[in-house]
């Protein structure tokens, strides 16, 4: 087995869908936080979910977040995602977010 950590950033996220982190093949991705930073001057909305090929599962939807904090949408849990699963996030305003996901991939 091999285990290798890392970090999957995107920036300037904004209403349409972005792919913030994708499991790669043969990869059980165990993911330890996932943290959205609202960059704006305002309170907005952010939403992130899971794509497993087949259906959207929300891991958070329309949370409001404060002008310049951010939040850990997996508070103290941890998630496990099985190969080619997707992160997605999108916001309620253009280029008003950050995301950083943090994970342990096992092959």
């Amino acid at each position: 087995m091999n285990v290798a950590l890392t970090n999957a950033t995107t920036r300037n996220i904004g209403t349409t869908p972005v792919v913030v982190y994708t499991t790669p093949n043969d990869t059980t991705s165990h993911i330890v936080s996932c943290r959205l930073a609202n960059l704006t001057s305002g309170i907005l909305p952010v939403s992130a979910y899971v794509y497993n090929g087949a259906t959207s599962t929300y891991l958070v939807k329309n949370l409001r977040v404060p002008a310049g904090e951010s939040v850990n949408i997996l508070d103290d849990g941890k998630m496990i995602l099985q190969e080619n699963e997707v992160i997605y996030c999108v916001a309620g305003d253009s280029a008003s977010f950050d995301c950083i996901v943090s994970v342990m991939e096992t092959t």
